[in-house]
């Protein structure tokens, strides 16, 4: 991840009324009873053992949690690499199969696809 792109996820947490109330309660500890949170906690009480602020981010172990705004985003990046990383393998074992083919001759043993 980018230093620029941390920094905007950086930003959003801190614009996030939830994320900031989340920080909050993290530092200064849970409650016993999930009924004494605010609503908008309550999802994360049953992981709350798992979840801690680093440099103003909020991981739940080593995941980052990500402001709603921002996740289109990030699942928008993530499908554009995935995407290229199938058709750069596609291109790849296109590749071995020509070299396959022309190692082996029309007779060979041929990779499927």
């Amino acid at each position: 991840m980018t230093d620029e792109r941390l920094e905007e996820i950086r930003t959003s947490t801190r614009d996030d009324e939830v994320l900031q109330q989340l920080k909050e309660v993290i530092q200064t500890g849970w409650p016993e009873k999930k009924q004494e949170l605010p609503a908008v906690l309550a999802p994360y009480f049953s992981f709350r053992d798992e979840l801690s602020v680093y440099d103003g981010l909020v991981f739940k172990g080593e995941q980052l949690l990500i402001h709603k705004q921002m996740r289109p985003k990030t699942k928008e990046r993530t499908a554009t690499q995935l995407t290229h990383r199938c058709e750069w393998l596609f291109e790849k074992s296109q590749r071995v199969y020509v070299l396959a083919r022309y190692d082996c001759g029309t007779e060979g043993v041929h990779l499927s696809m």
